[in-house]
């Protein structure tokens, strides 16, 4: 197990005070993994021992059942149809947001959702930064100049590489550096 706070959870079901399947998803949105059980297997062990590692064995059978349903098995970006956008007027010195339709796909079930993405040209930025000093922005893409094609890979390529094994994770990465969409 990893981390201390993860025992609460584990007393509780031992205890009978919490249903497997409730300590099981608690445990699977913690992030747990189990590699397991030290001394399970010694014959000589008391009954009470044999009766929890009974359980537990239930327990982490279940939180790998729940992960590995919920295990991202596809993630896509689109940005839609920006490669059919007329570049902006000086393609190396803008602004502009961008809708991105996010896609995914569990053993379960199909998500999708549409977040904006800010990008801009470090040109711009300059310029903004020169005329009124120091500024916060929301433009967290950077680019040398217009190219939607590059563009287009930027996006599928954060998405393909964000480090997250669920559609939670995923989305809560992602809204570091997207906005959703109302």
């Amino acid at each position: 197990m990893s981390t201390l706070d993860d025992e609460e959870p584990i007393a509780a079901f031992l205890e009978g005070r919490l249903p497997l399947e409730i300590a099981a998803r608690t445990l699977s949105r913690q992030g747990q993994h189990f590699y397991g059980l030290r001394g399970a297997d010694d014959p000589k062990a008391p009954p009470e021992i044999l009766a929890a590692t009974t359980k537990l064995r239930a327990l982490m059978a279940r939180v790998s059942e729940i992960v590995a349903d919920e295990e991202l098995i596809e993630r896509s970006a689109d940005a839609p149809r920006v490669e059919t956008w007329e570049p902006p007027s000086d393609p190396t010195n803008f602004c502009l947001s961008l809708e991105v339709v996010i896609s995914g796909r569990d053993r379960r079930r199909s998500y999708q959702t549409s977040m904006r993405l800010y990008v801009c040209t470090a040109t711009w930025l300059d310029d903004r930064v020169r005329e009124g000093g120091p500024m916060w922005t929301p433009a967290p893409l950077i680019v040398r100049r217009w190219n939607a094609n590059h563009v287009q890979a930027a996006i599928a390529t954060r998405v393909a590489s964000a480090p997250a094994n669920t559609w939670a994770e995923l989305l809560a990465l992602l809204s570091r550096i997207m906005e959703p969409e109302a």
